[in-house]
């Protein structure tokens, strides 16, 4: 739990101009970080850009980055379904978002109607945050980390959670616990630590990154061993050599 005022900030700061399209049933609402379409009522997409703004201000709160200069504001696209997101590309009907980097522009693009199975086990900003975790990471910390630690950083924070003056980070995510239930299933960290390609299954790759990236984060050793690491791998150093010599036991041990 981190308290701070992140939210009043964030709200003294927050420059939020909402505009529509004469004819669309787009809104767009731009802040100092962020450019958001939304095919939402106006009061909803406020709510949304002020919660962007608390989520960018805690991610520097924790990295402590301090950026100079213009900002260059990343535009997010809140769509009503997976079909208009697998307008923008082929994704799997699964998938309830995705960061787009590409040499013709940035964009976050984000089904805000999820329903079914992954709604039920999705919190409302999880996929939002997940997807902005990535592009705050690739913007300020542009490193060549391991996929798994990529996604698991997007995971750890996408739960979370602004209430009044509080900042909860670090929840279990429900999706990821559920898939994490049956052990017999999990697939060995070997593959999910050094493989170049992801494994077959998805899920469980995103549980297994998301847990591991928890149990490293929730303790001031296992952290700083994880920075070890993470330096050891800028430095080109063997992964696994450099797992061994950072934690001090190998992908197997890690795993038990």
């Amino acid at each position: 739990m981190v308290q701070r005022s992140i939210r009043v900030f964030a709200a003294l700061w927050l420059l939020l101009a909402v505009s529509a399209p004469a004819a669309a049933s787009w809104l767009k609402a731009e802040s100092e970080h962020f450019i958001v379409y939304s095919q939402g009522n106006e009061a909803s997409l406020r709510r949304q850009v002020l919660m962007l703004e608390d989520y960018d201000a805690l991610l520097r709160l924790l990295t402590d980055v301090r950026s100079e200069g213009p900002v260059q504001k990343l535009p997010v696209y809140l769509v009503r379904s997976n079909g208009e997101l697998r307008e923008v590309a082929n994704v799997p009907t699964s998938v309830g978002g995705f960061y787009y980097p590409s040499p013709r522009g940035i964009a976050a693009f984000v089904n805000a109607g999820l329903s079914g199975l992954i709604g039920e086990f999705v919190g409302p900003n999880e996929i939002l945050f997940h997807e902005y975790a990535h592009h705050f990471m690739m913007q300020f910390h542009s490193n060549a980390y391991p996929t798994w630690y990529v996604e698991g950083f997007a995971e750890y924070l996408g739960t979370a959670r602004f209430v009044d003056q509080q900042v909860e980070i670090g929840r279990a995510s429900d999706m990821r616990t559920y898939v994490l239930r049956n052990r017999a299933n999990w697939v060995p960290f070997e593959w999910i630590l050094f493989q170049r390609e992801r494994v077959p299954d998805q899920s469980r790759f995103y549980s297994q990154s998301w847990l591991l990236t928890h149990y490293l984060l929730s303790d001031d050793t296992r952290r700083q061993q994880l920075v070890a690491y993470l330096n050891a791998l800028a430095r080109r150093e063997q992964p696994r050599a450099a797992f061994r010599a950072s934690f001090g036991m190998d992908a197997g041990q890690m795993q038990t």
